[in-house]
């Protein structure tokens, strides 16, 4: 598994170094060499903070922007070091991970700790759109947006109200469900002469649908999901029923 994630971020790297202008816009700066660390640092701030989903800290950057130095020295080619601290990061547990180690609770008997404004932000995220958090919701969150009930309450109806979230919830059902699988059924063309992978498309898209109907329209109970009498059809899928 470890030399798969490795594999896997060192291909990611390298189809991150396609897009120049993405690279130019995290680095922040102009390098003026293979040896500029200052320059290093920056993009491994930036990179870090949404790889990491929060701001590292000083002896972090100075460990990646070392990685990103021995690259950039052995190949001659600061974007070689920038390569090599993305592959790097993509491996690591703050990556690869949900990290929420929480912080004390002051005075609070007995001991308890609390998840960080950054911690929340993210479980927040990857559990209603299944994604980061973005730098606009970062800086929030590190300036104390989520640590009152309001504000949970009201980034989560923010989020909620962004098409995202409805595809998350599509991907969720659709995984729970093994919806997925549906369009890769292979079946018997004597024993279900009307099956075609058209019709299996409709029936993905028809429990895409009704999902859909009942989440973000109905706001209906969980259990009319396996009650439920409406259903969506195209006209294949009408004949066929």
């Amino acid at each position: 598994a470890v030399a798969q994630y490795e594999a896997s971020a060192r291909a990611v790297a390298v189809a991150a170094m396609a897009d120049q202008t993405r690279i130019d816009g995290l680095l922040g700066c102009a390098p003026n060499g293979p040896s500029d660390a200052d320059c290093h640092a920056t993009f491994v701030s930036n990179f870090g903070r949404r790889a990491f989903r929060r701001t590292l800290d000083s002896d972090e950057v100075a460990r990646y922007v070392a990685v990103a130095q021995t690259a950039s020295t052995e190949e001659s080619d600061f974007y070689a070091g920038v390569e090599a601290a993305i592959g790097t990061l993509l491996q690591t547990p703050s990556f690869l991970y949900e990290a929420a180690l929480g912080e004390d609770v002051a005075g609070s008997v007995p001991p308890t700790r609390r998840l960080t404004g950054v911690e929340l932000s993210t479980r927040m995220f990857f559990f209603l759109l299944d994604t980061i958090p973005d730098e606009a919701h970062l800086d929030a969150a590190e300036a104390g947006a989520l640590d009152t009930e309001d504000g949970l309450r009201s980034t989560a109806r923010e989020l909620l109200e962004r098409p995202e979230a409805r595809a998350a919830t599509a991907e969720l059902f659709a995984e729970v469900y093994r919806i997925r699988s549906v369009t890769g059924v292979v079946k018997d063309a004597g024993a279900f002469p009307a099956f075609s992978p058209a019709l299996a498309a409709a029936m993905k898209e028809e429990s895409r649908r009704v999902i859909d109907d009942l989440v973000w329209v109905k706001d209906a109970d969980m259990r009319d999901l396996f009650t439920t009498q409406e259903t969506f059809v195209n006209g294949e899928l009408a004949a066929l029923y």
